[in-house]
């Protein structure tokens, strides 16, 4: 281990003080209570597990950027009064694949839960018996899916946090329906003949994509707006059926102008449960970014107003959700707007 690196003392570290492993439930609910974080600091908490047994894992030795903590005796674990950042966390223990993850922390809370897989020799297979497993992951972006309800033969599992699952105490060498089903993505169905000891099977499943939304008009409410000023689209769209977990957006922006929302165009969002035929009016700020966070009016000047639309996966650990569909850029609607 680096010499340089901070240690964290094993437990919990909450405002500066360190508290020591407490038997049963006594850290998990303190950390499950949310501890506030110092201002303008940020805290990164959870319970790290095993993936077969749900059992806390001891131990765990979690860095974070070079500050380095353990687990406790019930798998808890925190660092307190971190900037907010972006970082790097690696959970490693003996016996474990180890495990890194890029995560954005923000000021106040953010919670990490990690099940850790278990390496080496897994347990033994009676003779004439099977085990079905795998790892469920998304089609379009490879992702892990969570909470797929795996069934085989009236056997019922759910795969976790990494998209792993696991059937034991099957019969070998005879015919079974493997089914995977989850809200939002197209249910799959295979049929297999295990054989005795381990037989994986991996699947992709395919989320439900939305048929193609449409466009029926989008008009600038001000013909000529002020540069610096604020200004309105009209729209008409139609949306079709959204699936959990993703949103469809629609932009409206100016042509050779740099689009950060509002400033620059006008947007909007849908998510599941969206369905049918919206009007209304959408407001934007005839901004321009130059820098980030930095904003000067746009040069006066006549613009054709485009669109885009996208549909975004919004399950992503990443800092910005993955555009996952284009259905159609920089669109030309026909309308021009007048910075004056």
């Amino acid at each position: 281990m680096a010499e340089e690196e901070r240690k964290i003392p094993t437990g919990l570290v909450i405002s500066g003080i360190v508290v020591g492993t407490v038997a049963g439930l006594g850290i998990y609910a303190l950390i499950r209570r949310r501890p506030t974080p110092p201002p303008g600091g940020a805290i990164l908490y959870g319970m790290v597990t095993d993936v077969d047994t749900g059992y806390p894992i001891e131990g765990v030795r979690i860095s974070l950027n070079g500050l380095v903590t353990h687990t406790g005796s019930n798998g808890a674990y925190a660092f307190d009064g971190v900037e907010p950042s972006t970082y790097t966390v690696i959970f490693e223990m003996e016996g474990y694949e180890p495990i890194t993850r890029s995560s954005v922390l923000v000021e106040g809370n953010n919670e990490l839960n990690i099940q850790m897989v278990p390496v080496g020799i897994p347990p033994g297979v009676p003779p004439g018996e099977a085990v079905v497993y795998g790892f469920v992951t998304d089609a379009l972006t490879g992702a892990p899916i969570p909470q797929v309800m795996v069934t085989l033969d009236g056997l019922v599992r759910y795969t976790a946090s990494e998209g792993q699952y696991e059937i034991r105490d099957i019969a070998a060498d005879q015919a079974y329906r493997l089914k995977f089903s989850k809200d939002g993505y197209q249910p799959l169905t295979l049929d297999i003949v295990p054989s005795a000891g381990f037989n994986e099977v991996s699947p992709t499943l395919m989320p439900i994509i939305p048929t193609k939304p449409e466009l029926v008009y989008a008009r600038p409410a001000e013909a000529q707006i002020p540069s610096g000023a604020t200004g309105h689209i009209n729209y008409k769209v139609g949306i079709p059926e959204i699936p959990k977990g993703y949103a469809l957006i629609f932009l409206f922006h100016l042509e050779g102008v740099y689009c950060w929302t509002p400033y620059g165009c006008a947007n909007l969002d849908f998510r599941a449960g969206a369905k049918g035929y919206y009007e209304g009016s959408a407001p934007w700020y005839v901004k321009y970014m130059t820098d980030h966070f930095k904003f000067a009016n746009i040069p006066p000047g006549t613009y054709r107003l485009l669109s885009t639309c996208q549909l975004y996966w919004l399950e992503s650990e990443e800092y910005q959700a993955p555009v996952v569909k284009t259905y159609w850029k920089n669109l030309d609607t026909g309308e021009k707007i007048t910075v004056v």
